[in-house]
C-alpha cells in the first residue's frame, strides 16, 4: 500500500465513517477522530447489539442500517445495495448485492440488520 492509503477491516470501516473519517490525506486518520460522536470501539457483533430493530427480516429495511453475519458487517445503502470492506472479490471496500441477485454486484446474503444509536433515521412519505 502506499502512504496515502486507508485500510480497513469491515468493521473499523463502520467506525471510521461514525468517527468522521472523510478520506482525506492531508488529515491523521483521514479525518476521523477516535472513539467520537459517542462510538465506541467494538467488535462487529458488539455493534449490533447496540443496535435497535434488530431483525433477519430484510423487506422494509432502511438505508443507513447496520448490516451483520457472524465475523463481518456492512451497511445499507438503499436500492437493494451495501457497503463493505472485505478481502472477497476485489479486497476493498465495495458495494455488494444485499440478499439479493443484483446485476454488476457480488451478492451478501447478511443474517440481521439494524439501527445504529448514532445515527438519525428519517422516514419520509
Amino acid at each position: 500500500a502506499s502512504a496515502d492509503t486507508f485500510g480497513f477491516d469491515c468493521v473499523c470501516f463502520v467506525k471510521g465513517l461514525l468517527w468522521g473519517w472523510k478520506g482525506d490525506p492531508n488529515h491523521a486518520y483521514g479525518g476521523a477522530s477516535y472513539g467520537s460522536n459517542g462510538v465506541p470501539d467494538c467488535t462487529e457483533k458488539s455493534m449490533l447489539n447496540k443496535c435497535s430493530d434488530v431483525s433477519d427480516d430484510f423487506s422494509s429495511i432502511e438505508v443507513g442500517e447496520y448490516l451483520w453475519m457472524d465475523g463481518h458487517a456492512g451497511i445499507y445503502v438503499g436500492d437493494g445495495l451495501s457497503v463493505e470492506c472485505t478481502p472477497a472479490w476485489t479486497n476493498n471496500v465495495q458495494f455488494t448485492a444485499c440478499n439479493r441477485d443484483k446485476t454488476g454486484y457480488n451478492r451478501r446474503n447478511w443474517t440481521k440488520h439494524g439501527k445504529l444509536p448514532y445515527i438519525k433515521y428519517i422516514t419520509t412519505e
